[in-house]
């Protein structure tokens, strides 16, 4: 894999593409925090029924479609996802899943205001990698 597009601080194609399915709210965030963090990349943006299903299966996910914040839509059926699943590459290109790097990154939420909550703060997901949109439950997308 060439991975010097992620070494250097560009922009990521597949990270943009996912971003096309997400919540501009959550996309605008992950711009943010890739100025900071050049090596952060997205694992998952949204889901489809297909996709939450296995994760269901596979255990790695206990929201049933279409109840993930991965599986978020507009009105007229878009994707919209309010949630990212992160992970860093490392100096290999290596997929790396550092739950220390996430803490970090949820510290950095909290202190820059952001509309961001982590996995890491709520028993219901199984998964260090997770970031998702907070939002009042009367709000739509």
């Amino acid at each position: 894999m060439n991975t010097l597009h992620h070494r250097d601080g560009a922009e990521c194609p597949l990270c943009n593409w996912k971003l096309n399915e997400a919540h501009p709210v959550i996309a605008d965030w992950f711009h943010r925090s890739k100025k900071v963090h050049v090596n952060m990349h997205i694992a998952w943006a949204y889901r489809s029924q297909a996709d939450q299903d296995k994760m269901v299966a596979e255990k790695k996910s206990l929201a049933k479609w279409p109840t993930s914040k991965h599986n978020a839509r507009t009105d007229d059926l878009k994707p919209c996802a309010e949630a990212l699943d992160i992970f860093l590459l490392d100096e290999d290109g290596n997929a790396r899943w550092p739950k220390i790097f996430y803490a970090k990154l949820a510290a950095e939420n909290k202190a820059n205001g952001e509309p961001i909550k982590w996995s890491g703060e709520f028993k219901s997901i199984l998964e260090s990698n997770h970031f998702e949109l907070k939002r009042a439950k009367s709000e739509k997308v």
